[in-house]
């Protein structure tokens, strides 16, 4: 299954390792429903997309799991110093997600399975002479040495590599 692309409206599920240590299984899977995939910065990678966060509510503590297990919770008042360079926000917290393709279950109620994640990097022959390099993660191709890569971030050699499969 492909990364989801920028204005899709989706209900995703993801799967991650459980490290609280009153868990009842080693994996926590979350389901977001009727999210829409963001616009990628640059920094991401061609398996990775971005969704809106959930907000501070999602980090709220849940009181009954703390009932179940006789704790209460405890609520200290900290005062916090910013620096001058530093000033909050109406909203100091995160506005974006990132998900990675190996931790989701599923879209749209379709299993995601066999994440394809390898990176290979394959010779294309120049239309004139010499060969170019393209970097292919998981057989989409992401960068390539020739000069019009460089200039444009696309080129027909990305498009070669990945039909060479």
């Amino acid at each position: 299954m492909q990364t989801p692309k920028h204005g899709d409206v989706i209900t995703v599920t993801t799967r991650y390792r459980d490290h609280n240590h009153l868990r009842t299984s080693d994996y926590k899977e979350i389901t977001r429903e009727n999210v829409q995939v963001l616009r990628p910065f640059s920094e991401l990678s061609v398996h990775e997309f971005c969704i809106a966060s959930d907000g501070p509510e999602s980090l709220a503590l849940n009181i009954e799991t703390v009932e179940k297990y006789d704790r209460a919770p405890k609520f200290e008042t900290l005062a916090m110093r910013y620096e001058s360079s530093y000033t909050p926000s109406d909203r100091p917290t995160f506005t974006t997600r990132v998900l990675h393709m190996k931790n989701v279950v599923t879209i749209n109620g379709v299993a995601v399975e066999n994440f394809d994640d390898s990176v290979k990097e394959v010779e294309i022959p120049a239309s004139k002479s010499g060969t170019y390099t393209v970097r292919l993660e998981g057989g989409i191709g992401v960068s390539c040495d020739c000069k019009g890569f460089q200039f444009r971030q696309k080129c027909r050699h990305l498009k070669e590599a990945e039909e060479m499969k």
